[in-house]
């Protein structure tokens, strides 16, 4: 079981999450795993981070967001991977069953819409499933 780890900064607290300010960090370019991750192709990242004791930290805290490797992998397979398969595989589709190339590159990409529907219809289930920790 291997863990990412990213510093970063709580900037806000409420309900039990605690909004945490993610900054990229040196490491970050010799890191195994930077072409996957969201926090190295942006500067800055805010993610929201459930917080099972809120007394132990405070605004402005610096601290640390740890998740499972296995968890980057369903992040990326989710949210790359599998659209892309979709949009190849119903290109392929309605080429070869006869359909023109205009009609298949405009279905391709609107298969994309509920994809990314269902996707955000479940966002709770896989919140539930993709789990961040919070240590100082």
């Amino acid at each position: 079981m291997s863990l990412i780890n990213h510093k970063g900064t709580i900037i806000s607290q409420d309900a039990g999450q605690a909004q945490v300010l993610i900054e990229r960090a040196d490491s970050c370019n010799s890191c195994n795993h930077k072409e996957h991750c969201a926090v190295f192709n942006h500067k800055q990242q805010i993610i929201s981070v459930p917080l099972a004791d809120s007394t132990q930290f405070k605004t402005g805290d610096t601290i640390y967001v740890t998740t499972e490797e296995h968890n980057a992998w369903l992040a990326l397979f989710l949210g790359y991977i599998l659209p892309l398969l979709l949009v190849i595989s119903t290109l392929v589709s309605i080429i070869f069953s006869g359909g023109s190339e205009t009609l298949a590159a405009l279905l391709s990409l609107l298969i994309l819409l509920p994809y990314y529907a269902v996707l955000r219809l479940f966002n709770k289930a896989f919140a539930k499933r993709i789990i961040f920790r919070i240590e100082k």
